[in-house]
């Protein structure tokens, strides 16, 4: 049980190419997938460049081309998405430019290609890693603050296959999320520099667990002369959510009438329900931004058209004032206020009486609009 980065380093160390292509097993290389992996590469050694990835549908094997995985993105509790802003402006794009490299923040750590003599140089992957899991934000921050960059090249196409069932096989006395939340406190301890409180603040279970030795890997970031977590997110992630950290402003949004907290769980529909607090945050964290936007790492409450629903949208990424229907005041006695419909949010029954949702009622000041955002953890973000 050597784990997937240690299985990668003895394979890189016996391959002879000049050009390393690291691929999951679960994939399918469509025509002509190579060459322009090769391409950039040849034009500039220190460009680490991946497929753009298709999707495969994991019950049906259906194979689907994919725009929205041109440009990988990812959130403040380590997990990764894409950019789909970038893809509705990319369909917009002329042919010609469809075709160009798109130069993202990160990669998908199961296909990509890099120069073997620069993977090397920079230290290969950390051989610290357990399982699987944080390899993609390891190779990603490395290849940026080390003099590299990253682009997907949409010439370039494979198939992934997406929906999978879970993951099976034995990890020991901890599970693949355990393993990989430790693999990323390895990558927030030598990579984020100050930043890693924002993943800590989301995960503050983890400041009590181990992690490993990474002197090594802190003595191989100075002897590169690497640059540091904040020119990352000027250059390579400029768009990035940095959160104002304002106690009082962040944590779980817990329903005083119903003694429940916001949760997406049910992203897929893009609506927020009511769940028992757990104080693990994960998917029960949200912010009150200094914008007035209530949000978790990548997107944002919004009132709908109707006046009554709210949903999870993409969050409106400008400095100037996002518009109302995103923004939220809470008020004197804890109701939050949306600016664009007048109304408060309130929690609504289900016809699961277990469950709970959100809606927008006319502001009565009634115990199911009252909320209160909880965080216990503070004591504990100390560094």
């Amino acid at each position: 049980r050597e784990g997937l980065v240690r299985s990668r380093i003895r394979a890189a160390d016996i391959a002879s190419g000049d050009v390393l292509t690291f691929l999951d097993s679960h994939v399918e290389c469509n025509t002509g997938w190579l060459e322009p992996l090769v391409d950039r590469i040849v034009r500039d050694r220190k460009t680490v460049v991946s497929p753009a990835i298709d999707w495969i549908h994991g019950s049906t094997f259906r194979y689907d081309h994919a725009i929205d995985t041109l440009r990988v993105t990812w959130g403040w509790s380590l997990g990764f998405g894409f950019d789909h802003e970038h893809a509705l402006r990319w369909v917009q794009l002329p042919p010609d430019d469809q075709v160009k490299p798109v130069r993202t923040p990160m990669l998908l750590g199961g296909l990509f290609a890099i120069d073997r003599k620069f993977f090397n140089e920079i230290g290969k992957y950390d051989p610290g890693f357990e399982y699987w899991g944080g390899e993609h934000f390891e190779i990603s921050f490395k290849a940026w603050m080390c003099g590299g960059s990253i682009e997907i090249l949409p010439c370039s196409r494979v198939g992934h296959v997406w929906g999978r069932p879970g993951k099976t096989y034995r990890t020991g006395n901890m599970t693949v999320e355990q393993w990989a939340q430790r693999n990323n406190m390895r990558v927030a301890e030598v990579w984020m520099d100050n930043y890693k409180i924002h993943f800590y603040m989301r995960r503050p279970h983890l400041l009590k667990r181990g992690f490993g030795d990474i002197s090594e890997r802190r003595t191989l970031r100075e002897r590169l002369q690497c640059k540091d977590f904040r020119w990352y997110l000027d250059n390579a992630y400029p768009e990035l959510y940095i959160p104002d950290a304002v106690p009082g402003r962040y944590g779980q949004v817990r329903n005083n009438g119903t003694n429940t907290c916001m949760d997406w769980m049910t992203r897929e529909q893009k609506e927020l329900k009511l769940y028992p607090c757990h104080h693990q945050l994960g998917t029960q964290f949200f912010e009150l931004t200094h914008q007035n936007q209530l949000r978790d790492d990548m997107s944002c409450l919004e009132s709908r058209d109707n006046g009554t629903d709210v949903m999870l949208v993409w969050c409106w990424r400008s400095e100037n004032e996002p518009p109302p229907t995103q923004q939220w005041s809470l008020q004197k006695g804890g109701f939050l206020y949306n600016v664009a419909t007048k109304k408060c949010l309130q929690a609504v029954p289900t016809e699961t009486e277990a469950v709970w949702k959100v809606a927008l009622f006319p502001c009565d000041r009634s115990s199911f609009q009252k909320w209160t955002i909880e965080y216990i953890w503070n004591k504990d973000l100390v560094f």
